[in-house]
């Protein structure tokens, strides 16, 4: 009797589900500054949770039931049960990584999918505004630039400790052109944590270096009110 297919253990469908995550781009359906990323979520998460084989959630399934009973002394009833589903749909993608093999072909299609927002921001950078974003601001697809600047950064980090060193420029102009502080701040935690373990003044140095680089696009533009 042959193994039943798991999609969890082969890379062209953690491919596709990488690659559709970050690119799917419907305006408006959800909200103006959030991406629709969460809807294509929504639809195929549930669809992968079947497929796992182990489940340690504990902790969070007790979280998840109290934002459950919460929604019985929620006003605002629409929000709440939005961000409820977000809630169990990271439940369900973290309980999804546990039973993945192999985690390279999901931020290979992350980075491909960034790879075309960051193509988009360029051009958005010279004046293409056919995509709707946040008052015309460079955001590939993503509507919001901080969520942009936010992924690449994250995405950086991703790249580095799992040694995809060819996908590294597409995080660049998500960082270079919308400069947000929250993704400069998580690129600096994150880079201190993956070297850290591997030469202590080496992570001490990356966390200077970026300092130094935030400090430059920040100079005289920093205010306490923003």
């Amino acid at each position: 009797m042959g193994t039943a297919y798991n999609p969890l253990h082969t890379p062209y469908p953690l491919f596709l589900l990488g690659f559709g995550v970050i690119t799917v781009y419907i305006p408006g359906i959800i909200g103006a500054s959030i991406s629709t990323g969460w809807l294509f979520l929504l639809i195929v998460i549930p669809i992968l949770f079947l497929y796992c084989d182990e489940i340690q959630f504990k902790f969070g399934f007790a979280f998840i039931c109290y934002a459950v009973v919460s929604l019985t002394w929620t006003k605002i009833l629409n929000i709440a049960w939005f961000h409820l589903s977000q809630l169990i749909v990271l439940a369900c993608i973290f309980c999804i990584g546990q039973n993945i093999k192999d985690l390279k072909p999901i931020f290979k299609s992350l980075a491909t999918g960034l790879g075309v927002s960051a193509c988009l921001a360029i051009a958005q950078k010279f004046g293409f505004n056919e995509v709707y974003t946040l008052n015309k601001a460079t955001a590939g697809l993503f509507i919001n630039p901080n969520i942009f600047s936010e992924i690449s950064a994250i995405i950086l980090v991703s790249l580095i400790v799992l040694k995809l060193w060819w996908w590294i420029p597409v995080t660049i102009p998500g960082l270079l052109l919308v400069q947000s502080r929250s993704a400069y701040l998580a690129l600096t935690v994150g880079l201190f944590i993956g070297v850290w373990r591997y030469n202590r003044y080496l992570a001490m140095s990356v966390v200077i270096l970026v300092w130094l680089f935030g400090s430059y696009f920040y100079w005289g533009k920093f205010s306490l009110c923003s």
